[in-house]
């Protein structure tokens, strides 16, 4: 006769094994991201005038600061001078940077008259996804996202886009309000915002977010989970079958 006996912990150890191995699994799943909101409009700056450029700063979910630069400008898409941003507050969809005297006393993004920012420090953080919003986009009215690594210079057509940068999106009056991916990041350190009918802003609500990626312990779990298992398999073949 041939006894085998089993160790009292051997069971115990084993299933600390299977839960750790499940809570790495279930914790890759639940991946983690930073993000940051930036407001331009607040109850201190709400209708004036905030220069030529200025950089507004917002602290992200995770405690990283991250500063956004925004530009105005006019003409396009060369021989541009620089404007002033007007931080323009007058109802829901009326709240956001736009361009003083961009539409004459509507101050917003308008015909010559737009916005560019420079996401450098988001790029460098991290933040490479995110939406952007416009509004006061009426029936007849639009606007567009261009990507550029040139300050000051923005692309209108297919013709100067080899040379001054890309397309990106553009909308109508049923967009108003709604969120648009904010493509480009990473690829073109400066985005545009014009409006090529009628007049719109850039409203209160600029997200962004870095791409997800499982935390540190997730990583411990999981190869602490495999490596316990794989001893466990090893040891359990190299036992006498009967």
């Amino acid at each position: 006769m041939i006894t085998v006996t089993r160790k009292w912990w051997a069971g115990f150890v084993f299933r600390a094994l299977v839960l750790a191995f499940t809570a790495g699994l279930l914790s890759a799943g639940s991946a983690w991201a930073d993000t940051v909101s930036f407001k331009f409009v607040n109850g201190i700056n709400a209708n004036t005038s905030l220069g030529s450029s200025f950089t507004f700063t917002a602290t992200s979910t995770g405690g990283t600061s991250v500063s956004l630069p925004i530009n105005a400008w006019s003409g396009l898409p060369t021989e541009t001078s620089t404007q002033n941003i007007f931080a323009k507050s007058a109802g829901t969809d009326e709240t956001g940077l736009g361009v003083k005297n961009g539409g004459g006393s509507l101050n917003e993004i308008a015909g010559n008259y737009w916005l560019q920012m420079d996401t450098q420090d988001l790029v460098k953080k991290g933040f490479l996804s995110g939406t952007v919003s416009f509004g006061s986009v009426q029936a007849g009215e639009s606007w567009a996202i261009w990507g550029s690594n040139t300050p000051g210079t923005v692309c209108t057509n297919i013709v100067n886009c080899f040379t001054k940068g890309a397309f990106l999106a553009s909308g109508g009056s049923s967009t108003d309000m709604l969120p648009e991916a904010l493509a480009g990041l990473g690829t073109y350190r400066y985005i545009g915002f014009t409006a090529p009918t009628g007049s719109v802003l850039l409203l209160n609500n600029l997200e962004l977010k870095t791409t997800p990626t499982p935390e540190p312990p997730t990583f411990s779990l999981l190869v602490l989970g495999l490596v316990g298992l794989s001893i466990w398999k090893w040891r359990r073949m190299l036992q006498p079958q009967f």
